[in-house]
C-alpha cells in the first residue's frame, strides 16, 4: 500500500491517490488520527498500526509514504471542540513526527523537528548548505525598514526537481549535479531547486521542499522511489 499523508482539502493529493489506485494507494488525513486503532511501538514496526482512510492498517503493509503536510492545521479538526483544536493539532503533529520517523519504508520527505515534510530550513540555511557543498548561491537579504524598497526576485532560468536519485527539468549536467548534491545535503528525496543566471554561470535562487510532481514522468518517479522499483509496472 502507498499512503499519501495530506490535508483533506489537498486536491493534488486526491489526484495522486487516484493515479496510484493500482498500487492500493490511500489518503491519510488529520481526521484519521481521531479514529481508534492507532498503535505506535517505537522500534517494533510489526506491532505498529495506523488508520488510513478510516481503515485500521498494519504498518507492515505500507510500502511507501508521500507526505504533503507541514503540520496539522487546527482548522481541519472540525470534529474537535473549537477551544481544544490548537492543542490537539499540536499533539497530532508530534505523534505523526514520531510515527513517520519510525517507519522502515521509504518516506518522501521524512520529518524533522520543524516540519512533517522535510528539514524546514530558512533561506539562509539552504544558502549555507549550498555554499558548504561548493554550489554558487544568490545572497539573501532581509529588509526590516518599512520604507525600504522590496528586492526584486531573481529571474529563474532553470527549475529542477529531484525525485529519489532522478533529476527533472534540464539536461545540463552541472545543474543536475548541484540539485542532487543539495538534496543529499538536506537528506531529502524530493526537492525543487531554482537557478538564476549570474554572469556566464548560474546560482541557486530558491529551494522548495514541496515541489510540483504532477508533470510528465514526475508522478511515476515519486511512485518508483516509494516502491524502490524504477519503472514499476501496473500490478496485474
Amino acid at each position: 500500500m502507498l499512503v499519501v499523508l495530506a490535508s483533506a482539502f489537498d486536491e493534488v493529493a486526491a489526484a495522486v491517490v487516484a493515479a496510484w489506485a493500482p498500487w492500493q494507494a490511500a489518503l491519510c488525513v488529520p481526521a484519521d488520527l481521531s479514529v481508534p486503532g492507532w498503535r505506535l511501538r517505537v522500534g517494533a514496526p510489526r506491532e505498529t498500526v495506523a488508520v488510513v482512510g478510516g481503515r485500521v492498517t498494519p504498518v507492515a503493509t505500507i510500502t511507501g509514504v508521500l507526505t504533503r503536510l507541514w503540520h496539522v492545521q487546527p482548522e481541519e479538526l472540525t470534529h474537535i471542540a473549537a477551544p481544544d483544536r490548537a492543542y490537539v493539532a499540536a499533539e497530532m503533529t508530534a505523534f505523526l513526527t514520531a510515527f513517520l520517523c519510525d517507519l522502515r519504508c521509504p518516506v518522501l520527505n521524512r520529518p524533522s523537528a520543524a516540519l512533517l515534510s522535510g528539514p524546514g530550513w530558512r533561506p539562509e540555511q539552504w544558502i549555507r548548505a549550498a555554499i558548504r557543498a561548493g554550489i554558487p548561491v544568490r545572497p539573501a537579504r532581509r529588509i526590516v525598514r518599512p520604507d525600504a524598497a522590496a528586492e526584486h526576485p531573481a529571474e529563474v532560468a532553470a527549475e529542477l526537481t529531484v525525485i529519489g536519485g532522478r533529476v527533472f527539468g534540464t539536461a545540463d549536467p552541472v545543474l543536475r549535479g548541484w540539485a542532487k548534491t543539495l538534496a543529499a545535503a538536506a537528506g531529502t528525496g524530493l526537492l525543487g531547486v531554482r537557478f538564476a543566471r549570474h554572469g556566464a554561470g548560474y546560482v541557486v535562487a530558491g529551494v522548495n521542499p514541496w515541489p510540483v510532481i504532477m508533470f510528465p514522468g514526475g508522478l511515476d518517479a515519486v511512485r518508483d522511489a516509494l516502491l524502490g522499483e524504477p519503472g514499476a509496472t501496473v500490478p496485474q
